[in-house]
């Protein structure tokens, strides 16, 4: 699987839903907690491992190095010779960019696991660094490039072609004056940076999030830190391959970018819900003016189950705005339901379940959370729609 494709389908179990009622909605992102349908043990169980996923980084990244420095030394030493001392150099390197990422991880980790509710305070005071398996390694390598393309300006390119279209769409709907009192839902808000620029434009927005590691980082993001690229990462050093030079492959990225805690008062009419988007808002049906899905569609089991809960939340009246592939997340699972419809026929179901579509297009080709200095990149041509709900499809 690409890089890229592991960063999207970064969707560890929250396992729950939150009941956020209508007096939470307009609640800061501090407010967030995450309610459970599973035994409060394997809530523990599931969240300790994903914060000794932060804390094992470095030693699993450097455990990694050490199997290649070994094949290194099976080498001619003539051989070895040639590769010296660039190759030494750039050892050291990625020893010390790894113990940066370590550090930036621990912050991270340690600020924000309280984003999780109660048991993640527990887990952290718990954690004995014990060893993390290499999906979890896996899922920390993609939360480090999704910072990287949510809140960098190494992302903005990316930011541009898929968030530009869809906050465009939402500006030219809704006068400035009168946003405040709509209601706009982000499923799948990774990072939460679409949901926090949907705030900016003056919206009252709610981001839902599946993922531990997107929820914990957001709200480190969205709460703690204070200034503009105050922490630096390097993204790129887990992948050797395709890679034009030493220096491209253990570049420095900072972020964030722009500072919610300072930029503006946008975190006031925003809020964060962690748990499976099909399961939460209960009693909210008709409520919300918007739901703008990016990237998102793809991570359903069934997406029609989808397309039937977004009507369900919105207003008549009220629109749906996506933008993103097709890559149906479950489809290699052999153990999972996979239903996997193509675009057109997902614009079929949608005007059968009480929509119009108003605007469909192949929307500019996109990267994701890619290495632009990388010799692969996968580009994705985007399925781009807005949909208005015309009535209730039951």
């Amino acid at each position: 699987m690409s890089d890229a494709a592991a960063a999207a389908q970064d969707t560890p179990p929250i396992n729950g839903t939150s009941d956020i009622q209508e007096n939470d909605i307009h609640a800061s992102p501090q407010t967030a907690q995450c309610c459970s349908n599973h035994s409060e043990e394997d809530e523990l169980a599931h969240i300790s491992a994903v914060v000794d996923s932060f804390f094992y980084y470095n030693h699993f990244q450097r455990r990694k190095l050490s199997d290649k420095l070994a094949q290194f030394q099976t080498l001619s030493t003539a051989h070895k010779k040639l590769l010296e001392p660039h190759h030494s150099e750039h050892t050291r390197q990625l020893m010390k960019c790894m113990e940066q990422n370590q550090s930036v991880l621990e912050m991270l980790i340690c600020e924000g696991v309280s984003a999780v509710g109660p048991l993640g305070e527990k887990a952290l005071s718990k954690h004995e660094g014990r060893a993390a398996s290499p999906d979890l390694m896996s899922k920390i390598n993609s939360t480090l490039k999704q910072i990287a393309r949510e809140w960098s300006t190494e992302g903005k390119s990316e930011r541009d072609a898929t968030f530009g279209p869809l906050l465009r769409e939402l500006e030219s709907r809704f006068p400035e004056e009168s946003r405040e009192k709509h209601h706009i839902i982000v499923p799948g808000s990774g990072l939460s940076r679409l949901a926090w620029e949907i705030s900016c434009l003056g919206f009252t927005t709610v981001a839902c999030e599946f993922s531990s590691y997107m929820l914990i980082v957001s709200f480190v993001l969205l709460n703690i830190i204070s200034e503009e690229n105050e922490f630096t990462i390097h993204p790129f050093i887990s992948g050797s391959c395709n890679t034009w030079s030493y220096p491209d492959r253990v570049r420095a990225v900072s972020f964030p970018d722009v500072c919610p805690t300072t930029a503006s008062k946008s975190t006031e009419l925003m809020s964060m819900r962690p748990g499976d988007f099909t399961s939460m808002f209960n009693g909210e049906d008709g409520k919300y003016s918007a739901v703008v899905t990016a990237w998102f569609i793809d991570t359903a089991h069934n997406v029609i189950e989808y397309i039937e809960h977004i009507n369900r939340l919105l207003k008549v009246g009220g629109v749906w705005i996506n933008s993103g592939p097709l890559t149906y997340h479950f489809s290699d699972t052999p153990e999972e339901i996979s239903i996997e419809l193509p675009f057109e026929e997902i614009l079929r179901i949608t005007s059968l379940r009480g929509f119009r579509i108003e605007k469909e297009s192949r929307a500019e080709p996109s990267l994701y959370a890619a290495d632009k200095r990388s010799m692969l990149r996968y580009t994705y041509e985007c399925g781009f729609f807005v949909a208005i709900k015309e009535s209730n499809f039951d």
